[in-house]
């Protein structure tokens, strides 16, 4: 059991973690909170916090240099050199939020105004729609802004469109409180269920578009005009002995069209199947 603890602690003491370098550019927010994610998979995360009473000043000292070897490794150089002479790492990264982590009244209000004001925008997918709304709530929460999960939930439906409302209405009645994995995980089933609908569309209008264009090209349908027809003529086949109404042919096509209807009432759009329709029967 030792040993298997041995071999994991190694494992993960050599283990490669990949941190985007800050420039001043990219999120800060982001960026430190990854930092410290490093610094806790490496038992140095103690190194941002006062040094223990009862904590050797060499372990001390050699914690403090590790750690900030890590940082200044996920630093641009334009960056470094601010800190290049620090050698407390507490303080170097209190100087860093001092400086990219402005926690003042203005940031505060104009990130609020930010979550307020988000609203999904047509053609976002769902995975980047809420991503983009925990990064605002991330931004927040680095100001020690806090907010209840029920909160969350609900600012997440009310950012939606109207066209949300029937499953927003769905997911709160009856209901006491509701959670944002809850509003999350049923925003993900409905943009699976509409995109399989889609697809299911998509796939029959495609069908019938085939299958029209090979039932119009044979003799004696619409595109094989051959003139104006004859009195005792049926307009639609060009045989004589009956009229259009009486078509035989044309009664058989709407009988095929009605079948393909009936199957597919409950997904396929009426309008397809009209315009369908009115592609291959001339009526």
């Amino acid at each position: 059991m030792a040993k298997a603890s041995s071999l994991a602690k190694t494992t993960m003491t050599n283990a490669k973690f990949e941190v985007e370098k800050f420039d001043g550019t990219n999120n800060f927010g982001m960026w430190q909170c990854e930092i410290l994610d490093v610094l806790c998979q490496q038992e140095l995360d103690i190194a941002l916090k006062e040094k223990f009473d009862k904590m050797d000043d060499k372990e001390w000292a050699k914690i403090n240099r590790q750690a900030y070897g890590t940082i200044c490794l996920c630093l641009a150089k334009e960056q470094k050199y601010s800190v290049i002479r620090e050698t407390s790492v507490k303080k170097l990264w209190d100087t860093m939020e001092e400086k990219f982590l402005m926690k003042s009244l203005e940031n505060r209000f104009y990130m609020k105004k930010k979550l307020y004001r988000f609203t999904y925008a047509p053609g976002m997918s769902m995975n980047d729609y809420v991503n983009s709304f925990n990064k605002i709530l991330a931004d927040l929460l680095n100001f020690d802004e806090k907010f209840e999960d029920e909160d969350k939930a609900l600012l997440l439906l009310n950012s939606l469109p109207d066209e949300y409302d029937h499953l927003t209405t769905t997911l709160l009645h009856g209901k006491d409180t509701i959670t944002f994995d809850t509003v999350c995980s049923a925003l993900y089933r409905y943009e699976t269920r509409k995109k399989d609908k889609k697809d299911h569309r998509d796939t029959t209008a495609e069908v019938l578009t085939v299958r029209g264009r090979s039932y119009s090209s044979k003799p004696g349908r619409r595109g094989k005009s051959k003139g104006r027809p004859a009195k005792d003529e049926c307009v639609f086949c060009r045989e004589k002995g009956h009229s259009k109404k009486n078509c035989p042919k044309l009664q058989k096509g709407k009988a095929i069209f009605d079948a393909c209807v009936v199957e597919h009432d409950e997904e396929l759009d009426f309008s397809s199947v009209g315009m369908a329709m009115a592609c291959h029967i001339d009526e």
